[in-house]
């Protein structure tokens, strides 16, 4: 295929998950307001939006990984492209139970003398918490996946996932209209499990598809490669902290000055 032609597919490609995806999500968003309520669903958002915070690391590693996969695909340099994906494979792990650490400890400070959940509500948000920290472990390890399907301009893929994902969270949306039990924990638990279940896909196709994504951590190891990335992707994290904190902050400042006031 052309190039000129592959970018026109591409783009069409993206835009039309964006449309379809878009459209899903407004309907999802309704129905689990719905089910959930203000309350409960105002808690879920600002659990989340906490998580969020936390998590930039994701956002700034993915442009990394992403960047050295293209290189060295362009290059055609397979075995230093493997060396890439296992590195990065290893950085996320690393990265992704670290944060895992760091979420559990500021759990501690942040229900205990941030946050303000109704006493009544306080389990469960605990409980959610723990989902949302599980989903952010999974999406944090997935990054690689994610990058070798964008380095080798997958775009179908992408877009047919995302629509996927879209679905999923109708299908939970649905479920919960006539769910008899918690409904916030039922919503936080399938949500993590859509997170699992797309991390798993992204690995096995990848996995069958594209011979650079299998884990061989052992056999193409090379710390300086690993530092190299992890440099690179320092530079990325201080516009993926500002984007994050001016988007996920909010929520936080308003619970915790408005709920005293």
């Amino acid at each position: 295929m052309q190039a000129a032609n592959r970018v026109v597919m591409n783009t069409g490609l993206l835009y039309g998950k964006m449309l379809v995806t878009i459209f899903i999500s407004l309907y999802s968003t309704r129905l689990v307001l719905s089910a959930l309520g203000a309350r409960d669903y105002g808690i879920f958002n600002l659990i989340a939006g906490v998580i969020a915070m936390l998590s930039f690391l994701n956002m700034a590693l993915t442009l990394s990984t992403q960047r050295y996969m293209s290189y060295n695909l362009g290059g055609g340099d397979m075995e230093r492209l493997k060396k890439v994906f296992n590195a990065s494979i290893l950085l996320h792990l690393l990265l992704g139970i670290g944060l895992v650490v760091v979420f559990e400890v500021a759990g501690y400070f942040l229900f205990g003398h941030v946050l303000n959940i109704p006493p009544e509500r306080l389990s469960a948000a605990k409980l959610i918490y723990h989902f949302m920290v599980v989903s952010a472990f999974f999406t944090i390890i997935s990054v690689p996946y994610d990058a070798t399907i964008n380095a080798r301009e997958n775009m179908l893929l992408v877009a047919l996932t995302g629509i996927a994902e879209a679905v999923m969270k109708l299908a939970v949306a649905l479920l919960l209209q006539n769910a008899g039990s918690d409904r916030l924990i039922l919503f936080a638990g399938l949500s993590a499990a859509t997170a699992i279940a797309l991390m798993l896909f992204k690995r096995i196709y990848c996995s069958v598809k594209y011979p650079e994504s299998r884990i061989r951590i052992g056999k193409y190891k090379d710390m300086a490669l690993l530092k190299e990335m992890f440099a690179y992707g320092g530079w990325n994290m201080f516009g993926a902290v500002s984007v994050v904190t001016r988007n996920q902050g909010t929520a936080m400042i308003l619970n915790v000055f408005l709920e005293r006031s």
